[in-house]
C-alpha cells in the first residue's frame, strides 16, 4: 500500500499574504491531483483538453480517462466544470 505525506507551512502570514498563500495551496492541489490521476489511470486513454491550447501543460488542464469501449472511467475536478458547459 502506498502513502502520499504532505505538509504546507503556513507560518509568519500576514493578512495581505493570506490571499498568495490560498492561490498557491489550490495550484499545489490541483498538480497534486493531476499527477495522481495520470498514475491511478496509466493503464487507461487520458483524454487531456482545455479551452485554449496553450494551457494544456498547465495544471489548469481537464483530463478523462477513457476504457477501450471509450466509456468514462474517470475524470478530474477541471473536467467536470469543463463538461457542464458542453
Amino acid at each position: 500500500m502506498r502513502a502520499i505525506l504532505s505538509a504546507l507551512s503556513m507560518l509568519h502570514q500576514t493578512p495581505r499574504l493570506v490571499t498568495n498563500t490560498l492561490a498557491l495551496v489550490k495550484l499545489a492541489s490541483r498538480n497534486i491531483e493531476n499527477r495522481l490521476f495520470a498514475e491511478q489511470f496509466c493503464d487507461s486513454s487520458i483524454l487531456m483538453f482545455h479551452a485554449r491550447h496553450e494551457y494544456l501543460p498547465t495544471t489548469s488542464v481537464a483530463m478523462i480517462a477513457l476504457m477501450i469501449t471509450a466509456s468514462l472511467k474517470a475524470q478530474i475536478t477541471n473536467a467536470k466544470s469543463m463538461l457542464k458547459t458542453v
